[in-house]
C-alpha cells in the first residue's frame, strides 16, 4: 500500500521515523514531501538542525522540494540553555517554532495505560498540550489548503 492509496482514507499521515539521517528517512522525507522537525532545544541538537538541513537541500535538488512545516521545540526546561537555544533557532529559521514542555504526564500515562489527554484531565499541563496539538494541527490545515488551493488554480 503506498501514501497515495492511504491518502483518501485519512486527513494527515504522520510517518514518524529515527532521529538520524540514513536511507529510511530519506524515503520517508522524499515520500511525504513535508516535515516537521523535532529538537530539544540543546546547543548540539540545534547545531544537528543545520546538517539536517543541508540534507534536506541534497534530497531536494534529486527529488523536487520538501516543504518545512514547523521546527517543534520537545522537552523544554525553564532554564537558560533552553530559552537561548530556542530563540536561536527562531532567529535562524523563518518557520513556526512550537514548544512543549518537558513533563511527566506522558510517562506517566502510558505506564498506566491511558491516554495522555484522560489522564489528569483536571491537570493544566494537560489542557496546555492540547491546546498547542490543536494549534499545530490548525497549522496544517492551513498549509495543507493553501497546498490544494494552489494545485486547484495550477
Amino acid at each position: 500500500m503506498t501514501l497515495d492509496e492511504l491518502d483518501r482514507d485519512y486527513d494527515y499521515i504522520i510517518v514518524d521515523t529515527p532521529p538520524s539521517l540514513n536511507v529510511l528517512t530519506d524515503n520517508a522525507l522524499v515520500a511525504t514531501g513535508n516535515v516537521v522537525i523535532p529538537v530539544i532545544p540543546e546547543k548540539l541538537n540545534a547545531n544537528s538542525l543545520q546538517i539536517f538541513a543541508k540534507q534536506l537541500s541534497s534530497l531536494e535538488q534529486a527529488y523536487g522540494d520538501i516543504e518545512r512545516l514547523a521546527i517543534v521545540c520537545n522537552r523544554v526546561e525553564q532554564n537558560a540553555e533552553h530559552r537561548d537555544t530556542i530563540e536561536e533557532i527562531k532567529s535562524a529559521y523563518s518557520l513556526p517554532v512550537f514548544e512543549i514542555p518537558k513533563r511527566t504526564d506522558l510517562s506517566q500515562s502510558i505506564r498506566d495505560g491511558v491516554s495522555v489527554f484522560d489522564f489528569g484531565k483536571e491537570n493544566k499541563r494537560v489542557e496546555d498540550a492540547r491546546e498547542l496539538f490543536t494549534e499545530i494541527a490548525d497549522r496544517f490545515d492551513e498549509t495543507f489548503e493553501k497546498t490544494v488551493l494552489e494545485e486547484v488554480e495550477a
